[in-house]
C-alpha cells in the first residue's frame, strides 16, 4: 500500500475553560480514508497552566471527564514522567503543583472534576502536606 505524502502544518491551538477549540482542522485523510494527524500546540502561561490545557484537552477528545487526576510537582518533572503510566492506565491526566502551595490553574480545574480520584505522586518535599490537605478539601461539582 503506498500514500500520497501530505505536507504537515503546525496549528496553534489555544483554549482556556471558557474557549471551543476548533479541531476540524487538525486531521487528514490520505487516499484511502486512513487519518493522519497533524501537529498541534497546546500551551498555557506557564507549566501549571499548560498541564490544566492538555487535561482541557482530554474533556475536547473524549468528551467526558478523566476517571483519575493525578498530581505532581512542577518544578522537578521526573515524577510527572514516571506518573504518565499511571494517567494512561487509569484514564487520567496529569496536573502540576509546586511543593507548597497548590496554583490557581490546578484548583480551579480540580473544583471541576466531580467524582474523578486523585493520585499525588511524590513523597512530602515533592508535595507538602498543606497541599495534599488543600486537595482533599476541594469540593468538587459533576459537570
Amino acid at each position: 500500500m503506498s500514500y500520497e505524502p501530505v505536507q504537515a502544518r503546525v496549528k496553534v491551538i489555544k483554549h482556556s475553560y471558557d474557549d471551543n477549540p476548533d479541531y476540524s482542522n487538525v486531521w487528514e485523510y490520505d487516499k484511502d480514508g486512513n487519518i493522519i494527524s497533524r501537529p498541534y500546540r497546546i500551551f498555557g502561561k506557564n507549566r501549571y497552566e499548560t498541564a490544566v490545557q492538555v487535561a482541557m484537552d482530554y474533556w475536547h477528545y473524549f468528551k467526558e471527564g478523566p476517571e483519575t487526576t493525578i498530581i505532581a510537582n512542577g518544578k522537578d518533572y521526573p515524577d510527572a514522567l514516571a506518573a504518565a503510566n499511571l494517567a494512561g492506565r487509569y484514564k487520567g491526566v496529569i496536573l502540576l503543583t509546586d511543593s507548597k502551595t497548590l496554583p490557581e490553574s490546578t484548583k480551579h480545574h480540580l473544583e471541576g472534576l466531580g467524582g474523578s480520584d486523585v493520585i499525588i505522586v511524590g513523597g512530602e518535599a515533592a508535595v507538602s502536606t498543606e497541599v495534599f490537605q488543600e486537595i482533599e478539601n476541594i469540593e468538587r461539582v459533576s459537570n
